[in-house]
């Protein structure tokens, strides 16, 4: 769908960043605010995706058996 340096940033960069980074800082710095702003965006992507997966089964159609 998407292609070359966007589909590569999508696809490792940035789910490694979002990933490593706050868990990372936890660890070295103790700071905690950092777990709630993860579970919030954690939950708002789940939702979107889940409406965005929704939209598209709704919307796709296959050829054959």
């Amino acid at each position: 769908m998407y292609h070359g340096m966007l589909k590569w940033i999508l696809t490792y960069l940035l789910p490694y960043a979002f990933t490593a980074y706050y868990p990372a800082l936890v660890f070295l710095r103790g700071r905690k605010d950092y777990i709630l702003l993860t579970i919030i965006v954690c939950s708002v992507g789940v939702l979107i995706l889940s409406v965005l997966w929704i939209r598209g089964i709704k919307r796709y159609s296959s050829i054959g058996n």
